[in-house]
């Protein structure tokens, strides 16, 4: 990145020559990884669906039937419309497929970076993103981090059209993008907040009217997953039936992170040490949504107790959130790769800002995916969906700093 301001000979190459070398690039490396890589470097111990989410996607396709009040809809549905392609439900073609999606996003982004900052910053940005590690890390695994990342990019580029140019029709498009990336994981609930924010922060009463129609495409959008949750389980259920189990295990983290602070594994177990004695007094129900909102009053009962406790969240997990991986070597693995964009990001938001520059919108989808992680659960894997706008302001920084140095 040291050679932002120099004549780099990729910033003569049109966009769709470069959309196709980008996607080629990221096509090539996942695919490498996938069937190569990583294989080889876990052995036998590969659990390519820790989660239940390639098996719920392979229930979608054979049985025709969703059940889960724990997942999100539409990433086992992507995997069942796979395996309705190809005519079975087979993981080597998922990957495949989650390949190829990485790719769409890293073109997705280059487009993204195009509308918000200058062209060269914006080719390194977007070759960046095609090669960085934790976002390919993801491409073998039947986790919902590849499909987010893509849904997130989406919502991100509607965002930033509308911002360049409000019209009643992206603030209809982006309505539906926000209650599509919530229905791929509850997190991007956020959306629904931070969005209509943004807008007022911008356009102030006279934004009201795309407020309007974003809320109630949104709403209209995401209403029928809430209905099919009370029909399935009487109660009102938002996103996921795991937002009271992460908000106990976030504030377990922050208690317990002196102890163990670069080791998942080892946070977890004496969080759920230390709540053992409160879980065995309530007798789990068959209702999961019941149980869910017994740990979330759980969890909320001790921000009571111990005020302080919130701040406290706040401060360890926008640390956490960045590193923290299973174990202590994957947690130095994470934080070295992703800390040093976090820190010139936070330049570049700083120059952002300075300039007035539309790089600043970058910051939406952060602030989102972030500001909702902080507050319950957060850890690395969580961080990747925005990994790709960190790059992009850290990039930015490193530019306005280098062209700082010259004048």
């Amino acid at each position: 990145m040291a050679e932002l301001g120099s004549s780099n000979s990729f910033i003569f190459v049109s966009d769709q020559q470069w959309s196709v070398a980008i996607f080629g690039l990221s096509l090539t490396l996942s695919l490498c990884f996938c069937f190569i890589i990583y294989p080889r470097f876990l052995g036998d111990n590969i659990r390519l669906d820790p989660d239940g989410y390639g098996a719920a996607g392979r229930v979608i396709y054979e049985e025709q039937r969703f059940t889960s009040t724990s997942q999100a809809p539409f990433y086992p549905a992507f995997i069942a419309s796979v395996s309705f392609l190809i005519g079975g439900y087979r993981v080597d073609s998922i990957q495949v497929a989650q390949c190829i999606l990485l790719a769409i996003t890293v073109v997705i982004m280059d487009r993204i970076f195009l509308k918000t900052i200058k062209k060269r910053e914006a080719r390194w940005a977007s070759l960046i993103c095609a090669v960085f590690p934790l976002l390919i890390w993801y491409s073998p695994r039947l986790w919902t981090e590849v499909f987010l990342i893509f849904m997130v990019a989406c919502y991100s580029y509607v965002l930033i059209r509308f911002f360049q140019g409000p019209k009643s029709r992206l603030a209809f498009f982006l309505g539906i993008v926000v209650a599509s990336t919530a229905l791929s994981k509850g997190i991007a609930l956020t959306f629904v907040i931070v969005t209509p924010l943004a807008m007022f922060l911008k356009y102030r009463k006279s934004g009201l009217r795309w407020i309007i129609l974003f809320l109630t495409t949104a709403i209209l959008c995401y209403t029928p997953w809430i209905l099919r949750n009370w029909q399935l389980t009487g109660d009102i259920l938002m996103a996921q039936s795991n937002a009271g189990a992460n908000m106990l295990l976030g504030n377990g983290f922050t208690r317990n992170w002196l102890q163990s602070p670069f080791s998942y594994v080892a946070l977890k177990s004496k969080t759920i040490e230390d709540h053992k004695m409160i879980l065995d007094k309530y007798a789990r129900p068959e209702n999961p949504v019941v149980y869910d909102n017994f740990l979330m009053k759980t969890a909320l009962h001790e921000f009571q107790v111990q005020p302080t406790l919130i701040l406290q969240k706040l401060v360890v997990q926008s640390l956490t959130y960045w590193y923290l991986a299973a174990d202590s070597s994957k947690s130095i693995l994470t934080g070295s790769l992703q800390i040093p964009f976090v820190i010139l990001a936070i330049f570049g938001a700083l120059a952002a800002w300075r300039q007035k520059s539309e790089a600043l919108l970058l910051l939406i989808p952060i602030v989102g995916i972030m500001g909702g992680s902080v507050l319950v659960f957060a850890f690395a894997r969580l961080a990747v969906p925005v990994i790709p706008y960190i790059i992009g302001l850290a990039v930015f920084g490193v530019a306005s700093l280098r062209r700082k140095m010259l004048a």
